[in-house]
């Protein structure tokens, strides 16, 4: 403000009251912020999953051999496995064995059976999985063939 004496500035009751203003704006917005947060944290841990089915499907048909995909739940990691053609045992036996995995955030769960994919890339049958956190849930397709949708 401009006053009469020469002085030019913001008096300290109307720094005080803009600081006012914006520390309540900020504490209205705090909660919508926090949730948003959660949906994209939802939403980015589906498409890892999603992604993670996919490159199993491909993998089966490139590397000629069984592949599927496992969530260990006390983990929150989320790996591919390859079934040996002559044992028939799945490796690596856990995720942390694993060189690729995906970590998924502390409260975010992923149920459902995950589906194998043979030779061909057909999964051994077609599955839902429900991807949850506070935010909500999303679900993830597997059709038959392979086919991989979200929703």
């Amino acid at each position: 403000m401009n006053r009469g004496d020469g002085q030019r500035g913001f008096t300290l009751v109307e720094t005080l009251t803009v600081l006012v203003i914006f520390a309540v704006t900020s504490m209205i917005a705090l909660p919508s912020l926090g949730r948003l947060l959660q949906h994209y944290r939802l939403s980015n841990a589906t498409n890892q999953v999603a992604f993670e089915i996919g490159r199993a499907r491909m993998q089966a048909v490139a590397q000629n051999r069984a592949v599927r995909v496992r969530a260990e739940a006390d983990t929150h990691q989320v790996c591919r496995q390859f079934r040996n053609t002559t044992s028939g045992q799945w490796a690596p036996a856990t995720c942390s064995e694993a060189t690729d995995f995906i970590n998924l955030s502390g409260e975010t769960v992923v149920t459902g059976t995950f589906p194998e994919f043979d030779r061909t890339g057909q999964a051994n049958s077609a599955v839902t999985l429900v991807v949850q956190n506070s935010a909500g849930q999303m679900r993830i397709r597997v059709g038959i063939l392979g086919r991989v949708s979200l929703s």
